[in-house]
């Protein structure tokens, strides 16, 4: 549970930067975006770190390469029964 959370969000709603603190209102950690382009027929933030402010030289770098939006899912795939017991 965090204290607080601060987005920074482009025009087109794109996170550039997210901000996470504790319960005493002290940065905690960092995830920003490195690079924005093309994914699944619209912009998207491509590559992002998350960077602990007690341990700077250990971060995590998320990268994407493919994705799909605007799926449709059937309503029983999130089901607690279905995430206990996947079916195909």
């Amino acid at each position: 549970m965090w204290g607080k959370e601060q987005l920074r969000i482009r025009d087109d709603f794109i996170l550039l930067e997210e901000t996470f603190f504790d319960q005493d209102m002290q940065l905690v950690k960092t995830i920003g975006t490195l690079k924005v382009g093309p994914l699944g027929g619209r912009p998207f933030p491509l590559a992002m770190r998350m960077t602990s402010l007690d341990k700077t030289d250990h971060w995590t770098c998320l990268e994407y390469s493919e994705g799909r939006f605007d799926l449709t899912l059937p309503d029983s795939l999130f089901t607690l029964s279905n995430l206990r017991n996947p079916r195909p």
